[in-house]
């Protein structure tokens, strides 16, 4: 914006010396403003035409219509779920999320469809942020109570005797370790919180518990990459029902003796606790040798598990400070994997 000068309204030549030092003072605040707003202008926003309708129509054409260019099992590749899953969970958030549901905007052009909610399918940034904040919501409160929940005692009695059958260990919950997930866009300012040394690349920490079935019943997700497992299990809500006495009734019996509660097969690092079972350093009889062997071998139930979620979710590209929103993404990935 430019400010009027004493050009545009010209002052009276029959001045005293009073009214044109007034008129210099004016010029000089003129001049001021007008350098001052020049160098504060920045130009404007750059506006995107995105065509969300034919965006849609080449995704529907893509994997959608009854002769789709794309088969089911590249459905598969592009989604990570089959088709069948992916229009079912498509249908749940649609019938409980008003967000989902197709309407019109202020210019009377149709939103997006559900199934159009993708980086590629002409949706600015700020859009697909909000997108997958509502639907990790929605997903977490439709299938969290199914696929999020802790066992009861029946799924323990059930997992006791799979566990029995298979290692030939009684009373085993499951195997729990940690794993580190790559943060790729980490902050700069947050590097030093996020890479351990021996990792080099910044990182975020995934403590699981799982069954043999790849059950991961427990998942705790958020801790910088730079601590170790036993920081992780100090903030852990792994033993959070037993200290708070809502936890499932899970006794069993070895040779006779009864136990309340069932343990956990865990690596070295560990603290020497009652629902810890470790492996001896450094065997020396045959029993500990096979007894060292056999636990290494079911501890690979969980490295096993963290292989397959790895495989399919590998790294995090989030530019955000790590936060419940990160963990509901974690939580999605959980559960879509069962």
């Amino acid at each position: 914006m430019e400010f009027p000068t004493d050009s545009t309204f010209p002052m009276s030549s029959d001045t005293d010396t009073e009214s044109s030092s007034d008129n210099d003072t004016l010029n000089f605040f003129v001049s001021v403003y007008n350098e001052l707003d020049a160098e504060s202008s920045r130009p404007k926003k750059k506006m995107v035409g995105r065509d969300r309708i034919r965006a849609n129509e080449v995704l529907m054409n893509d994997y959608f219509v009854e002769n789709p260019l794309y088969n089911s099992e590249t459905f598969r590749d592009r989604f990570r779920l089959p088709k069948e899953l992916f229009l079912k969970i498509v249908g749940d958030i649609e019938a409980s999320e008003g967000w989902f549901q197709e309407g019109y905007d202020a210019r009377g052009k149709p939103s997006f469809t559900p199934i159009q909610y993708d980086e590629y399918l002409a949706m600015s940034e700020r859009t697909s942020r909000e997108c997958l904040q509502f639907f990790c919501n929605a997903v977490i409160k439709l299938y969290s109570s199914e696929f999020l929940r802790k066992p009861t005692s029946h799924d323990i009695s059930r997992i006791y005797a799979a566990h029995e059958a298979r290692w030939h260990f009684p009373g085993m919950l499951g195997s729990i370790d940690c794993t580190h997930i790559e943060w790729k866009n980490c902050p700069r300012e947050l590097r030093g919180a996020y890479v351990r040394g021996d990792i080099k690349r910044p990182t975020i920490i995934l403590e699981a518990v799982a069954s043999n079935d790849l059950w991961i019943w427990h998942s705790y997700f958020g801790v910088p990459g730079s601590n170790n497992d036993i920081n992780v299990l100090h903030t852990s809500p792994l033993f959070q029902t037993v200290t708070d006495g809502t936890a499932p009734s899970s006794p069993f019996y070895v040779n006779g003796r009864h136990y309340i509660r069932g343990f956990y097969l865990v690596d070295g690092i560990y603290p020497s606790w009652s629902v810890f079972v470790k492996a001896p350093s450094f065997p020396v009889e045959a029993k500990e040798k096979a007894f060292k062997k056999l636990q290494e071998s079911a501890r690979k139930d969980v490295e096993r598990a963290f292989g397959v979620l790895k495989g399919r979710w590998n790294s995090i590209t989030s530019d955000s400070t790590p936060s419940p929103f990160l963990s509901l993404v974690m939580e999605i990935g959980l559960m879509t994997w069962h």
